[in-house]
This record gives C-alpha cells, structure tokens and sequence, in this order.
C-alpha cells in the first residue's frame, strides 16, 4: 500500500479496503482528515479506457447538481502508472447514504429519476472513441454475451428461464436498436453507486461500466436493481419513469422496450453470479442481488406484456 500511496502527497491515518469490481478500492483518510478513495487497477490494458471515463467525468462535473468523483488533482486525466505497468488514481470520497440503506419513499424514488435524466443530460453530445469501440458483457446492449454462461446456472428451471428472457431480448429488441437514441451512459445506475441526504440525491459514484449505447439502457438498468424486493414493483418504477421525464423524456418506442431490457439485465446478472460462484469467486458483493434479482424474473413472467408496457407509457404522461 505504500508503494501505491508515494505518488500522492498524503498522509493516511486510516485505510480500510472497499468492495468493488474491475479495480481495488480503498477508503483514506489523512492527518488533515481530508476523505478520499484510491483505486487501483491491476489489467495495464484498461488504462486507455480509464482515462476515458475520467475525462469525461471531469466535463460533466460542473453541469450537475450532485457530486460525482472528479480526479483530486483537478487534471483531466490524473492516472498514475506504476513500474509494473499497473495504475490508479485518486477520487474524492463522497459523503452520503448509500440509496441500499434508505428507506425509499416516493419523493426520492421521483428525484432518483430526475437526477438520473441530470446525469443523462449531461453526457449528451460528448462522444469517446475508445468509451465507442468498448463492447463487455454488461453493456445491455450486448446482454447475449451472457448466454454461453447459462451452462453454470445448476437449476434447469431457472436456466429455461434465462433463456426465454434472452430469446424475448434477440427477437423483440435486437431489431429495434438501430433506430434507437445512442449516448454515453454510466451503465451501473444500482442502488450501492447513488448516494442520498433524506429525499435528496448527493452523489452518483463509480463510472467503471460506462460505455455508450442506447440511452433508454440507464433508466432500465436503474428500474432492474430498484424493482428488487419491491412489492409493488410498478408503483416504483412509476415514481422513477415521473421523475425521468420531467427533465429528459424518453420516446414511446423507447419505453415499451423497458419490459424486455429489465429482465435482460437481471439475467446478466444472475448468470454472473453462477459463474463466480461456480469458480469459487463468490464474494458477497457480487452476490448480494443474486436472490432477488431471481425472485423478480420468476414474477416478472406473470405480468402481461401490453399491461406493463401501458403502465410505464402512462408514467411516463403518454395515453
């Protein structure tokens, strides 16, 4: 950790390692109790891809009305590359309840959405050659990557039901991404990368997914994690659809799709957890919405397809 630690001019009197993917994540606080987040980055090949994300980040910093981690340095591309090829940079540690451990009320469930559409709107325009060409199994777009995957899956049940939800997604969604919206996108909008002051969001964090791809993925994304253990799933995603459109409408084709997207992702997810766990990789981050992601698609197959899709059009202020 000191060897991580010499490019900086910090002083830690506490680290505690985070949970995470794709990087190593420490939390630092120094003698001048300043609060930062190192990360680092072991595969040299992601590095053109970091520097991406973090200049991208630094544009939009200043269009948003919440924080987002912007490089403590203030440059644009503030990434330290260490003797072993592998690197890291150092982020702001942003202070907030975690949107997992709030109580979701509809006020905030309508100002996650509308902070979402913020984020969205931001990115609008700016394009990345590199963030462009990325194309990894959790972009949605992408989400047929996964399907060699079903093989860990050991319940033949759920894996005949992977399976629909991705043929539903080949021949109901495939077709129509041509003609979509495209955009950058933060990619991983879950309820453990939104921070929250009461009914306020504060803070977005960790823009490692990030990728561009249709801009309908982020509100799909953001519905497939909030929806998990709902109850009343549809008066929720009603909250977060309201709040979206108050700022930065999606179309009706864009939302009918929503009904295949959200079971689209949480089959990305499910068959990555049986994958690590199948390769004794089962950390409890990477599993934590293993039962409710399989809990949703088991209910999800119930709902009438044109009901859903008139439920999130009417949200979303359409007849």
């Amino acid at each position: 950790m000191k060897e991580l630690l010499k490019h900086y001019d910090l002083e830690p009197t506490e680290i505690t390692k985070l949970d995470g993917y794709g990087s190593l994540n420490y939390y630092i606080k120094d003698k001048d109790n300043k609060h930062y987040v190192l990360k680092h980055y072991t595969d040299p090949s992601e590095l053109d891809l970091v520097q991406a994300e973090s200049e991208i980040i630094n544009t939009i910093s200043g269009k948003l009305p919440f924080k987002i981690p912007i490089n403590c340095s203030g440059k644009q591309t503030s990434v330290h590359q260490y003797a072993d090829k592998s690197f890291s940079r150092l982020l702001p540690y942003i202070e907030g309840s975690l949107l997992s451990q709030v109580k979701h009320s509809a006020r905030l469930l309508y100002n996650l959405g509308k902070s979402i559409a913020e984020l969205d709107r931001s990115l609008e325009g700016i394009r990345n050659a590199e963030i462009k060409s990325r194309k990894f199994i959790w972009d949605l777009q992408y989400c047929l990557l996964n399907k060699p995957k079903i093989k860990y899956i050991t319940d033949p049940s759920k894996a005949k039901l992977v399976e629909y939800y991705f043929d539903l997604f080949e021949h109901f969604v495939l077709p129509e991404l041509a003609d979509l919206r495209y955009s950058i996108i933060h990619n991983d909008i879950n309820d453990y990368n939104i921070l929250t002051d009461g009914n306020k969001i504060t803070g977005v964090i960790d823009f490692g997914d990030i990728t561009y791809a249709p801009l309908v993925n982020e509100i799909a994304i953001a519905l497939a994690y909030i929806l998990l253990g709902k109850e009343k799933p549809f008066e929720t995603a009603n909250q977060v659809i309201r709040g979206y459109q108050s700022l930065y409408p999606l179309n009706e084709e864009e939302l009918k799709l929503l009904y295949y997207l959200i079971p689209a992702r949480l089959c990305t997810s499910v068959c990555n957890s049986a994958e690590f766990k199948a390769k004794g990789e089962d950390t409890e981050y990477i599993l934590i919405n293993e039962k409710p992601a399989w809990a949703l698609l088991e209910k999800w197959i119930s709902y009438n397809l044109i009901h859903v899709k008139n439920r999130f059009l009417k949200a979303a202020g359409y007849p």
